[in-house]
């Protein structure tokens, strides 16, 4: 029998620094700091310049374009990077036929899959009809998930329009919304820790869906 022991352990450090040139020539000292009980001769530097803030990010595409699936949580979570990814590409001028073709697919499949969780009152949860009633929240984010998904695949304005009248129907009178149930994926955390914050996340996303809003004691639609 043979024992062979390692003399360390690969570790690997990134260090990452944005830099604007706004025309000029810039430059910056990159400090590589090792360790004290660094292995001799074992230390290795890689780097890179990349001219795109989310350069990085495309170059691993594959990890940013999802099939969605699972519950209605789940499912809008793997829905909407196919969105901003196509935002992205398309208006830097780095969208390829291959990407489009493959992510518009992933949106429509998405989208007939959250369908499937959508009450008859126009709200959704995260298991449909075998939730008691809709969730403010996930519906608030489905809504303008779908409102940005339009520049890109079919959405009926119709089901819109009903989900539209089922949040608007949910806001008190003093301006805020009223919760109704809860949701359980922490990906999509937020917004529900109170009156206020859940209100400020509908506006925020009624805004993006392209809706404009007036300011009252909490919000006015």
């Amino acid at each position: 029998m043979l024992l062979v022991e390692p003399e360390g352990v690969k570790k690997e450090l990134t260090q990452s620094s944005l830099i604007c040139t706004k025309g000029t020539t810039v430059s910056e000292p990159v400090l590589l700091n090792l360790p004290r009980n660094v292995v001799q001769g074992s230390a290795r530097v890689y780097f890179s310049v990349i001219g795109d803030i989310l350069g990085t990010a495309l170059r691993n595409m594959e990890n940013l374009l999802h099939m969605p699936y699972g519950c209605g949580e789940q499912n809008m979570a793997l829905f909407t990077p196919n969105i901003y990814a196509l935002d992205y590409l398309n208006k830097t001028g780095q969208l390829t036929e291959e990407i489009r073709v493959k992510s518009t697919g992933y949106l429509t499949t998405g989208y007939q899959k959250q369908l499937s969780y959508k009450h008859q009152d126009g709200s959704y949860s995260s298991f449909g009809t075998r939730d008691k009633e809709g969730n403010v929240w996930l519906t608030a984010f489905v809504y303008k998930s779908f409102a940005q998904a339009r520049r890109y695949i079919y959405i009926d304005e119709n089901v819109q329009s009903q989900t539209l009248i089922w949040l608007a129907r949910k806001q008190k009178s003093d301006g805020c919304f009223e919760n109704a149930e809860s949701h359980f994926n922490n990906a999509l955390k937020a917004g529900e820790e109170g009156e206020y914050s859940l209100t400020a996340y509908i506006v925020a996303a009624l805004l993006e869906a392209g809706h404009s809003v007036r300011v009252g004691s909490c919000c006015i639609l």
